[in-house]
């Protein structure tokens, strides 16, 4: 954590302001506080007096994660995603082949106001500090906001739209591709019991992280691959193209049906989503 009440100020830029090239604090030339951190509005933010926890990571990383809030251990470390929440994310970060060290941490707000099972915190802190995430998101090609403020922070979308919405999905914003998921720190079991977890939804966040992994590498969506569609009206002609796809290794198949109960459905359709050229029909 870093306290600009005792930032000592020995690495300064004096112009028309103060900025410490340490901290990054700006001070007007009478000491007064400007801002804690580049485009953020510190003089209209609730959390103005509360701990500072500035982001993390190389400024060019072409992932950025941003989370909520600084909690206990992110301001005892003086970074974000620290602590047990931390732990997962790193975890899943080698999982997909990633590192701690290649990608942007930040949260939506750099301060700690928000004390424990609060909630999220305002909309005033949020927009106070949103300045510093949009210009972060300039230097990233992927940003992955965890949590409601952070999607919040990252699109501008009003309070009223969960995280739980848009976890796992990817969407164009701009210039950037943005993948909501849902924070660690909801991974972790409660004290009181009240969140009850089990492997399969830790499961998805890992499968979320291999999908990043793969967007960085291939600089594409998977909604940017063409898929060319052929609809039979002919039984032989499908018997003939089903029966080339016994080489398939992996295939994908969806099942349309008016219930969510398959046995007791009328099935309305059903697609295969073969992972090589199928069978060319003369």
């Amino acid at each position: 954590m870093i306290s600009f009440q005792l930032c000592i100020h020995e690495n300064l830029e004096i112009g028309e302001t103060k900025t410490c090239l340490d901290c990054k604090g700006q001070w007007d030339l009478d000491d007064s506080l400007i801002s804690k951190y580049p485009g953020c509005d510190c003089k209209n933010c609730p959390f103005i007096n509360d701990p500072f926890v500035p982001p993390d990571g190389p400024p060019d990383a072409e992932a950025l994660f941003v989370g909520m809030t600084p909690a206990f251990y992110e301001v005892k470390q003086g970074r974000p995603f620290a602590g047990p929440s931390g732990s997962l994310f790193d975890g899943a970060l080698e999982y997909a082949g990633m590192h701690r060290s290649e990608v942007g941490a930040d949260n939506s707000t750099l301060c700690s106001g928000v004390k424990p099972r609060q909630g999220d915190p305002p909309t005033a802190a949020i927009y106070a500090c949103r300045g510093h995430i949009l210009e972060s998101m300039k230097s990233s090609r992927v940003v992955v906001p965890m949590g409601n403020a952070a999607l919040r922070s990252v699109t501008g979308r009003p309070e009223t739209t969960g995280i739980s919405s848009y976890a796992g999905a990817t969407f164009r914003q701009d210039d950037n591709i943005i993948m909501p998921l849902i924070h660690p720190s909801f991974y972790l079991p409660s004290n009181d019991g009240s969140r009850p977890q089990s492997p399969d939804m830790f499961k998805d966040y890992l499968d979320s992280m291999e999908l990043l992994a793969y967007i960085l590498r291939s600089n594409s969506l998977p909604s940017d691959t063409t898929i060319a569609t052929k609809v039979f009206t002919d039984a032989q002609e499908c018997v003939k193209w089903l029966d080339g796809l016994e080489d398939q290794e992996v295939m994908a198949v969806d099942l349309e049906t008016d219930y969510p109960d398959p046995i007791r459905a009328t099935r309305l359709g059903t697609y295969f989503f073969p992972t090589q050229a199928p069978p060319r029909l003369e």
